[in-house]
């Protein structure tokens, strides 16, 4: 669980965000700031697994967290042992985005929480690379989504990845594509290796992903979900429909009650709007949700 998980502990937080208000009443509220002002260590705190889970090491099922990926580079960072927040030593210090989830989730109900991701061990800082490779970036059609192991529409996922390549390369206007146009003929397969070994590979990490995410489910026993962004829903809500999924109406409707908030990589609200509004808009959800 440690390669895709982990808990909202940290060996050293922030005070809670109406003190912050406070203190930074005549400053403006920033990233550096805060770490400076509050000596802000948000790495995994080492002994939550090991103490006698009192206060901050509580372990808590009220809710547990749910992310798209592992939002890194893939050649920064080693996805193995507990972190926090998925921080990275190569560049914790520079990381806002880190902050912004604390700030997010700064209350006490949500410490000791798990957090976890919809796809595992997928390594990419762009959200639009994964939802394009498992298909959660076309609107309302998930009919291509692979909640099963039927590869009859394969070759229209072929042509899509295709056109999402194309597309990629003309925006980018360098480098070369990852794959050439299909070539319709009986061995179309046999011609096309690398579109369909990604289809084959994604359909595969899909797959376990969902079974991987009913054994934490087990685990952990949340009372609620609460999802960051709405990629990161419409892949779990599509998981529903998995084999693995089937078996547990209980947790089919633990993702239809779900909570959907802002991923903190969104770039639409300033830093400071940021600390005004999410941590509120998350609990006024769950007010609203009787929770």
């Amino acid at each position: 669980m440690s390669s895709f998980g982990s808990f909202l502990v940290c060996e050293k937080g922030l005070p809670d965000n109406e003190q912050i208000k406070k203190d930074f009443e005549q400053d403006d509220i920033k990233p550096n700031k805060l770490r400076e002002k509050y000596d802000l260590d948000l790495k995994f705190k080492e002994d939550f697994l090991t103490d006698s889970g009192e206060g901050q090491n509580k372990f808590n099922r009220d809710f547990m967290f749910v992310d798209l990926n592992v939002a890194a580079r893939a050649n920064e960072q080693l996805v193995t042992g507990w972190k926090n927040f998925h921080e990275n030593p190569i560049n914790n210090k520079r990381d806002q985005n880190m902050v912004k989830l604390y700030l997010q989730i700064n209350d006490p109900k949500f410490r000791g929480c798990y957090a976890t991701e919809v796809i595992k061990r997928v390594v990419d800082s762009d959200s639009s690379n994964v939802a394009n490779d498992f298909f959660a970036s076309r609107k309302k059609d998930k009919s291509l989504i692979f909640v099963d192991d039927s590869k009859k529409l394969d070759e229209k996922r072929a042509k899509q990845y295709i056109a999402w390549d194309k597309a990629k390369q003309a925006k980018s206007k360098k480098g070369t594509r990852k794959y050439h146009d299909l070539d319709e003929s009986p061995d179309v397969r046999k011609n096309n290796i690398e579109v369909f070994k990604a289809i084959e590979d994604n359909r595969e990490i899909f797959q376990k992903s969902a079974n991987i995410f009913v054994e934490e489910w087990k685990i952990i026993q949340p009372k609620h979900l609460v999802l960051f962004g709405g990629t990161a829903r419409k892949l779990l809500v599509s998981m529903k429909e998995t084999d693995a999924f089937k078996k547990y109406p209980e947790l089919c409707q633990l993702v239809d009650d779900s909570i959907g908030v802002y991923h903190y990589s969104y770039f639409g609200i300033n830093f400071e709007k940021w600390f005004t509004t999410q941590c509120k808009d998350l609990n006024d959800k769950i007010v609203k949700k009787g929770w």
